[in-house]
């Protein structure tokens, strides 16, 4: 199964690598390989997924009770969401717009996960942060039952994934710090008393070809991430990490979990570093007085 999982990765980084080429280095429309590295991945989750669990792009439905200068959910890359139980409201060939009830992941896709130009990093994490809350807080206004709610809170699946990039790991700290401060203000405990703002951070950050990070042991007051090497002793480990964790959130019930596709990992894998994203209690004191 590792060499399975590597030689998957190596062939999803060789089809972007064969465009990108055609292309050319010089060429300024990055358009074309970005959109093919949002089909490749949408593809290779269709393939682990089950049926029933929709991969499009697209949006989430609904927007805040205040509606004169509300927002809408961000456009997100791979829009995985249950088309069993919830119809979406719009759907056009691979477009969909979702009811908040049927996400069941959020993946945003870059071709370069750095922080050059537009800075693709702090771009992504935006976007998935932003979709996460625009989903917790929906359910809230609806009413959400409590399962469904713990439910969305812990196993809705979000990421930010870039095919290159080689960020070190205190660049991914800083980012993530950065955008987990733009939602101080979303304190609200949800579920097992975690306030919405560590529910809204990501579960996966990181470069097919470079790095990446994992969300682990959370808290009511902070959330530890650890980072790793996409690759490990000749294998890519990047691909199989994500699609794992995607299933283990997403076959979280115990009694799903014979259903889950097999993993494996190289002897001797481990992080590299590892940091702690911690709530400021003089954030949730200013979000309650501001109430």
């Amino acid at each position: 199964m590792l060499r399975f999982y590597s030689s998957e990765a190596v062939a999803l980084l060789a089809q972007y690598r064969r465009i990108d080429f055609l292309l050319g280095p010089d060429s300024h429309d990055h358009l074309h390989t970005g959109t093919l590295c949002e089909v490749l991945l949408r593809d290779y989750f269709r393939r682990v997924l089950l049926p029933w669990m929709g991969v499009e792009k697209g949006f989430i439905y609904g927007r805040s009770e205040n509606d004169m200068n509300a927002e809408s959910s961000p456009e997100i890359d791979i829009l995985i969401h249950d088309q069993r139980e919830y119809r979406p409201i719009f759907r056009m060939d691979d477009f969909v717009v979702v009811q908040p009830e049927s996400v069941l992941g959020l993946i945003q896709v870059k071709k370069r996960l750095n922080t050059d130009g537009r800075n693709p990093l702090r771009e992504g994490l935006r976007n998935v942060m932003r979709a996460k809350r625009h989903v917790l807080e929906q359910l809230q206004r609806r009413h959400a039952p409590h399962q469904l709610m713990e439910q969305r809170c812990g196993r809705v699946i979000s990421a930010v994934i870039g095919f290159e990039g080689r960020t070190t790991a205190p660049t991914y700290w800083r980012h993530i710090d950065n955008e987990f401060a733009e939602h101080t203000s979303f304190t609200d405990r949800l579920v097992h008393d975690v306030p919405g703002n560590i529910y809204a951070l990501p579960h996966f950050v990181g470069s097919l070809a470079g790095r990446f990070c994992l969300r682990g042991q959370f808290s009511e007051n902070d959330a530890l991430y650890r980072c790793f090497p996409s690759s490990f002793n000749g294998h890519n480990v990047a691909v199989q990490m994500l699609a794992d964790i995607t299933a283990s959130l997403i076959w979280g019930d115990p009694l799903m979990r014979s259903n889950r596709p097999p993993f494996q990992y190289p002897d001797g894998f481990g992080h590299e570093a590892e940091h702690r994203v911690v709530v400021d209690a003089s954030d949730e004191e200013s979000a309650d007085s501001a109430e």
